[in-house]
């Protein structure tokens, strides 16, 4: 047994995630049928023994399939064979009748004090199962929705190259240099052609993100490189200072992973003040069940009462006037990070800049997230 109790720890500390769970569960049958046949029918009956039931259930998700439901199964098949056992054979050792009465009424309360505890565990547990499959049915639909929009980009243009084309056409009949209102509304009509161009095409994209991603181990600090290159013209020009040390290699989708850094970097970069160097500082912290980033600017701040606001779509703080943009940004980034299966959230002072954080969940799969690794991962102060 101890040999038992001393593997389980080390094949998880080895990442082997089934095994030792199967382990756990032949263990805690094996344990009860000893304690049923030591005890006798009074302790199989009424307490452990079906606390078992459910215990597969709980710690196995989706990769053992049916595996699950026969482990259930084993408990009630050792019941049945237990109950033909103490109709033919006394049990090893038993409760003298002759006991006291507080003695046994203790040995009672004592069992059934266990089993609530076990009970509560199994609700808890389980309750935190079906949360999670409802947040992740609703993430689904919201990606479905993203990806049929996909499919209408097309048809939503259309009808901006035609706005767009005949405004030419009456440019080139009615060109006229001196009249300075008719050009202004014509450079109206194209500046709100091509912002809406411009939504669309962010929105096509957000649509799409995550198809041609594939889940690998990532060195952050290549994918971060490979950022900073992509933004490099504007943080020259800004003369910006991105920070970061020693980041973690981590399982996720590369390019979503560099898009949520980009999108980052570049709003802190843009939402300065006009005599301010941008300095941008990402750190990360590591939990048991996910990474945790943050990345840190010296910006403008945000109110606190549009902290969750700005990670809705075409949620914008400034006019295009003050800072250009399409409000799809940062619901860009948390649309990434929902794919992850991590939250992301912000906190911020008018003037003292803006911490920006999300967190990646370690137990990834290709074929999804396994339930019973499915982490619900509260927002932390």
């Amino acid at each position: 047994m101890f040999f038992i109790l001393i593997s389980i720890p080390i094949l998880h500390q080895r990442e082997l995630k089934v095994f030792p769970r199967l382990l756990y569960c032949s263990y805690s049958l094996i344990n009860v049928i000893i304690l049923s046949v030591v005890m006798g029918p009074e302790v199989h009956a009424q307490y452990f023994l079906f606390a078992y039931l459910g215990l597969p259930m709980v710690i196995f998700g989706y990769e053992m399939g049916k595996m699950k439901i026969v482990l259930s199964l084993l408990g009630l098949v050792v019941f049945l064979y237990l109950e033909w056992h103490f109709q033919h054979f006394e049990p090893i050792a038993k409760v003298p009748e002759e006991q006291i009465y507080t003695q046994r009424l203790t040995n009672n309360v004592v069992s059934i004090l266990v089993v609530i505890l076990l009970y509560y565990f199994l609700n808890k547990e389980n309750k935190r199962y079906v949360d999670q499959v409802k947040e992740n049915i609703f993430r689904e639909e919201k990606s479905k929705s993203l990806e049929y929009f996909a499919y209408l980009s097309h048809d939503l243009k259309e009808p901006l190259r035609s706005v767009s084309g005949f405004t030419n056409i009456i440019k080139m009949e009615y060109h006229d240099e001196r009249n300075k209102e008719l050009n202004k509304y014509f450079k109206f009509i194209d500046n709100g052609v091509e912002k809406m161009n411009t939504l669309i095409d962010a929105l096509s994209q957000m649509a799409t993100s995550g198809k041609t991603s594939d889940l690998n181990k990532t060195d952050l600090n290549f994918a971060l490189e490979e950022v900073k290159v992509m933004l490099n013209e504007v943080i020259l020009e800004k003369q910006a200072v991105i920070q970061a040390k020693n980041l973690p290699i981590i399982m996720c989708y590369s390019t979503d992973i560099k898009q949520i850094f980009s999108n980052l970097i570049s709003n802190a970069i843009k939402y300065q003040e006009p005599s301010n160097r941008p300095v941008v500082k990402i750190t990360y912290e590591e939990n048991k069940d996910f990474w945790k980033f943050c990345v840190e600017d010296n910006g403008i701040g945000i109110p606190e009462e549009y902290q969750e606001r700005i990670f809705k779509f075409f949620t914008r703080l400034h006019s295009d006037l003050e800072y250009e943009g399409s409000g799809l940004g940062l619901s860009f980034c948390k649309n990434l990070v929902d794919r992850h299966f991590g939250n992301m959230w912000v906190e911020s002072e008018i003037g003292k800049g803006s911490r920006f954080y999300f967190t990646i969940s370690k137990y990834l799969k290709r074929d999804g997230l396994p339930v019973s690794k499915m982490i619900h991962q509260e927002k932390m102060n």
